[in-house]
């Protein structure tokens, strides 16, 4: 099974971010997951791919050809692929996925979250998403998604496009085992106007 991480690059975030990056990176590999990744060689994206490496597993990165031209890319991992640019290094990202694991990052990460959350809603995948509130960092993004079903822009049967864990131990089960989740055809007459 292969799980897309979506991850900060950022250097200079608290340590404890680090410490679940790699704890990710090593659970994955030791329940005998394909991590793939955006194939950086900095910040959180460093240290899933890392651990993952250390701990016996398969790693893919997937970079695209302006950030690998900053030498940025990770040269160690188990296969490296560098796309023309981010739009083909997003599809490869979902494509190859079989599962998606958000951990806290920035514009890129919120970019890569919400398309594939938008995708699972369109049903072009159904493949799930789990999104991981450590430290409470995703708090604000929550309360903002039920602000948006409160005023009808967003159906409230779309609280069911991905899974929120809250540490490592709940991601992993969720993966294990994720629970079949129903939604609510966006395209249906009767529930435009919810």
């Amino acid at each position: 099974m292969n799980v897309t991480v979506f991850c900060s690059s950022s250097e200079v975030v608290h340590q404890s971010y680090a410490e679940l990056a790699k704890s990710i990176g090593e659970q994955l590999a030791i329940q005998g997951y394909t991590l793939i990744y955006g194939g950086a060689n900095v910040g959180l994206m460093q240290h899933v791919a890392n651990y993952a490496l250390l701990s016996g597993g398969k790693v893919i990165g997937i970079i695209p050809e302006l950030i690998a031209d900053k030498e940025l890319a990770h040269n160690g991992l188990s296969e490296l692929i560098i796309t023309a640019d981010m739009h083909e290094r997003k599809k490869k990202l979902t494509d190859m996925a079989d599962a998606f694991i958000v951990l806290p990052g920035g514009f890129g990460t919120y970019d890569e979250f919400m398309q594939v959350v938008t995708e699972r809603q369109l049903e072009l995948h159904h493949k799930p998403i789990i999104l991981v509130n450590f430290n409470n960092f995703f708090h604000g993004t929550l309360i903002q998604i039920e602000h948006a079903i409160r005023e009808k822009f967003i159906h409230e049967g779309y609280k069911n496009l991905f899974y929120v864990a809250d540490n490592v131990a709940d991601c992993m089960e969720i993966l294990k085992k994720p629970i079949s989740l129903s939604i609510t055809s966006k395209w249906y007459k009767d529930n435009l106007n919810r």
